[in-house]
């Protein structure tokens, strides 16, 4: 060494186990002021309790028994009895996750109802139990989509297009009958997202709004997931309506840029709620270059 050299710092932590060392090397961050602790009062109890995730006892069933498929013991039935055994076992997971296949198609997140006779008195029971149900949903599939709400990859029909109008509409619908809590719908809590990363990449993508590809398609999809959801568990009633009348004039010019770039579509069906509509829309409003 020509002159001074001085080594990156090292920090040497004890304590009377690993988890003790962890907690130790954790506290020395908080105090030298490196990390902030976050306010978590807020949270609800089951959020920090075990998960369950039904896909483990339906391989399971399925080995046990012999047969191919293990979404085959996607249904009430079985999870009826996985919620039994665990149970038994003295385990109280916070989060009950129903995993594939409970929809009838993947693409149209309508309930298979063969399977799921009455969805709503199962979450409605895990809700007396102090649990949350997740809904395991497959990204970008096309299964049950028509053509006109797909990306087309090379000419062959790839996924659903989180561009698309139409399939935010029909997205929208069916986030609402899964998670509100109002008559006729199911009252789950929310999604377990799987294969996100199935996204068209750039090059021979054809989508509804053109230009968008890869990551942009992803964030689009979940953000537009989130904003459903977040609406479908909140709803507009009481302090929110406030919140979200606010919001609509605030966001009248976008509203009508959407109108007159044809994402109309996200109404047509019926009229709803337009708070989580135009976080959608801004997202492709600035994607067009029009926020």
């Amino acid at each position: 060494v020509d002159g001074a050299w001085e080594s990156q710092s090292l920090l040497f932590v004890t304590g009377e186990d690993a988890y003790d060392v962890v907690r130790a090397y954790a506290r020395w961050h908080y105090d030298a002021g490196w990390c902030a602790k976050k306010e978590r009062s807020h949270e609800p109890d089951w959020w920090s309790r075990p998960i369950f995730c039904g896909w483990g006892e339906q391989c399971a069933t399925r080995d046990r028994e012999g047969t191919d498929n293990a979404t085959d013991y996607a249904d009430e039935a079985h999870y009826e009895l996985f919620c039994k055994k665990i149970n038994s076992l003295g385990i109280d997971p916070g989060i009950i996750i129903i995993d594939d296949k409970w929809q009838k198609q993947y693409g149209t997140l309508a309930p298979d109802t063969d399977r799921w006779s009455d969805l709503r008195s199962f979450a409605d029971r895990r809700h007396a139990e102090g649990r949350r149900v997740l809904l395991w949903i497959k990204c970008w599939s096309p299964e049950g989509l028509p053509d006109d709400e797909c990306i087309f990859v090379n000419g062959e029909r790839f996924s659903a297009d989180p561009t698309n109008p139409k399939y935010l509409a029909r997205l929208k619908k069916a986030v609402y009958n899964l998670l509100s809590s109002d008559e006729g719908c199911c009252n789950c809590d929310g999604f377990k997202v799987d294969f996100m990363d199935n996204h068209p990449r750039m090059g021979g993508a054809v989508t509804y709004e053109k230009g968008v590809a890869g990551l942009e398609l992803m964030h689009r999809l979940f953000g537009a997931i989130y904003e459903y959801a977040k609406l479908a568990k909140q709803g507009v009633r009481g302090e929110n309506a406030a919140a979200i009348r606010t919001e609509v004039e605030h966001n009248a010019a976008s509203i009508a840029t959407a109108f007159e770039n044809q994402l109309d579509a996200l109404y047509a069906a019926e009229s709803m709620d337009l708070s989580a509509d135009i976080t959608v829309l801004q997202s492709m409003l600035k994607g067009q270059g029009l926020s």
